[in-house]
């Protein structure tokens, strides 16, 4: 382990306590290195530590398929216990784990990637998509939209965020007309939670639309133009030979087509089984009180004057 490794380790940590106070249970005060990553946690979390350590060259060996460039340098990767330390780093409450492209760290929210055994490595190769991208276009601007597209759709789907992945934020937007300008989602997401678990929903499908259309290799393009200088307007439009815009409104009518009324109301089918579960349960009251004052009527008729 080199010294300049151990010198940077212990700023990122000294920046931690000074951020946290060291007597807060999960601040991060432990850190291994294995040939892919350096990993730093807290001592209650080694076991998530070393199963990242595990999981770190098997996600690596599949984005390396998956784009066709290797990521160069160590990731750091920062587990934290505390969700309220975690919280301060963030704007979004939904957000569990996050990228520093230029620094080469992601730090993941471990309170919150355990309910599923898969969910943590996921989440981990969700933020490493994260850094690949931007370091094969050399730090150079890339639309919020597309950097979280991609992520996703490299990602199996997986995004960084907490949301209900049963309930489509998507299709309602698409069937109500209030879809998100892809323009309005360049720079950032906005903060109320429903738009932006939307932008989220957005831009994976967005790029998958691209994939489908296009192809992976055309898509993978869009970085190369951006890499080389050019907008991401004007990456769009040398990569796939349609403008921006175009390709979004032949999109969203695609989304339109394919929303029908019951894809709309299936939005909502958590109030429906549970106004349809209190209705039963009402009615099932209502038989128990008819019955009890049926059997007390015959009670009451039976009984000698």
């Amino acid at each position: 382990m080199g010294i300049k490794f151990i010198h940077a380790i212990h700023i990122l940590l000294l920046g931690f306590l000074l951020i946290f106070p060291w007597k807060a249970i999960g601040a991060p005060d432990r850190f291994m290195e294995e040939g892919n990553a350096r990993i730093v946690f807290p001592s209650n979390l080694e076991a998530m530590a070393e199963e990242v350590e595990q999981v770190v060259p098997q996600i690596k060996e599949e984005l390396q398929r998956v784009f066709g460039w290797e990521l160069h340098g160590k990731p750091t990767i920062v587990l934290l216990q505390e969700s309220r330390q975690f919280q301060k780093m963030v704007k979004s409450p939904l957000t569990i784990a996050f990228a520093q492209p230029e620094r080469n760290l992601l730090v993941v929210d471990c309170s919150r990637t355990t309910n599923h055994p898969l969910q943590l490595r996921n989440v981990v190769k969700h933020e490493l998509c994260h850094l690949y991208i931007h370091q094969y276009v050399e730090n150079r601007q890339v639309p919020r939209w597309l950097d979280e597209g991609i992520a996703q759709w490299a990602s199996d789907g997986i995004s960084d965020i907490v949301h209900d992945r049963n309930r489509s934020f998507l299709n309602k937007a698409a069937f109500t007309g209030n879809l998100l300008p892809l323009a309005s989602l360049s720079r950032d997401f906005p903060l109320r939670d429903s738009d932006f678990i939307l932008a989220y929903e957005e831009s994976k499908d967005f790029v998958v639309y691209i994939v489908n259309r296009y192809g992976k290799k055309k898509m993978l393009r869009i970085l190369d133009t951006i890499k080389a200088g050019e907008d991401s307007d004007d990456a769009v439009y040398s990569s796939l030979n349609v403008p921006l815009e175009v390709i979004e409104k032949d999109w969203r009518s695609s989304l339109v087509s394919k929303t029908t009324w019951f894809v709309h109301l299936s939005f909502y089918l958590y109030e429906f089984l549970f106004a349809f579960g209190a209705m039963i349960a009402i009615y099932a009251f209502i038989r128990v009180i008819m019955k009890k004052r049926k059997y007390l009527r015959t009670v009451d008729e039976n009984d000698p004057p």
